[in-house]
């Protein structure tokens, strides 16, 4: 995996790059293998910002969040669905942007904050609601109440 991630480095599309390395960071974080998610994610985050891509920064930023999320970092997770959100939202992207909510959502009530949560969480489910049928299902799945950090489905 790592042979071939260097080859796609040295001799691949930019975007295909930044595509791959973001891909696997949340392909390690999946495998609990936080070290190298946080180091892929750290290494596409900085391809996507030197692009100026910044819907793939946003969807970056969202699997972030959940890795700080689910190590219990919510002072670390926080910032990057904020700022997440905001770049989402400034491109009018639902598809990044509700996956950004549910984490916020999350963040919020493991915070305590739970009226905050609750209001993350529904503008997930209605975001997640108006965009394609797969999405559409991962909102409702995902936007509970009752859905823990650690099974949620990621689309970063």
């Amino acid at each position: 995996l790592q042979d071939a991630l260097a080859r796609l480095e040295q001799t691949g599309p930019p975007l295909e790059q930044r595509r791959a390395l973001a891909l696997l960071a949340g392909i390690e974080r999946d495998r609990r293998r936080d070290a190298e998610a946080q180091a892929l994610y750290q290494r596409a985050l900085a391809l996507y910002v030197r692009a100026g891509d910044t819907r793939g920064e946003a969807a970056v930023r969202t699997g972030f969040g959940h890795l700080w999320l689910r190590q219990d970092r919510c002072d670390a997770a926080l910032p990057e669905y904020q700022r997440a959100i905001e770049l989402a939202r400034a491109l009018d992207d639902r598809n990044v942007l509700w996956p950004a909510y549910l984490g916020l959502g999350r963040c919020e009530r493991a915070r305590g904050r739970l009226d905050d949560a609750a209001n993350a969480l529904a503008a997930s489910f209605e975001i997640g609601a108006n965009c394609s049928k797969r999405n559409r299902l991962l909102a409702a799945r995902n936007s509970s109440p009752f859905a823990s950090g650690v099974g949620a489905i990621s689309l970063t």
